[in-house]
C-alpha cells in the first residue's frame, strides 16, 4: 500500500485494517539522471481490533524523522506492509 505525501511531509493512508504493520518511508535524489536511495526509516506500530470494524478517528504515528542532505530535493516513497506477509 502507497500514499501520496503533502508538501510539508505528512501523509495519510485509509482503510487500514487490524494488525501489525511495518511503515517504510524511502528517500530518493535524482543526481544525474538517476535515482539514488539518499534516507530511509521503518516503523513498526499496531492496529488493534475496532468495535464495530470501522472508525473516523485518525490513528497518529507521531513524528517520524529520515534525516536527508540538505542540499538535495528528495523523492519520497511511503509503503505499509502486514509484518505477517514480511516475515514468512
Amino acid at each position: 500500500m502507497r500514499c501520496a505525501i503533502a508538501p510539508d511531509g505528512t501523509f495519510r493512508l485509509d482503510d487500514v485494517s487490524e494488525g501489525d504493520w511495518q511503515l517504510t518511508v524511502t528517500l530518493y535524489a535524482f543526481p544525474e539522471g538517476r535515482y539514488e536511495q539518499t534516507g530511509t526509516l521503518e516503523h513498526k506500530f499496531t492496529i488493534a481490533a475496532i468495535p464495530g470494524g470501522v472508525s473516523d478517528e485518525p490513528m497518529d504515528l507521531g513524528t517520524l524523522e529520515v534525516k536527508k542532505p540538505a542540499e538535495e530535493d528528495p523523492y519520497m516513497v511511503v509503503t505499509i506492509e502486514r509484518t505477517d506477509v514480511l516475515e514468512q
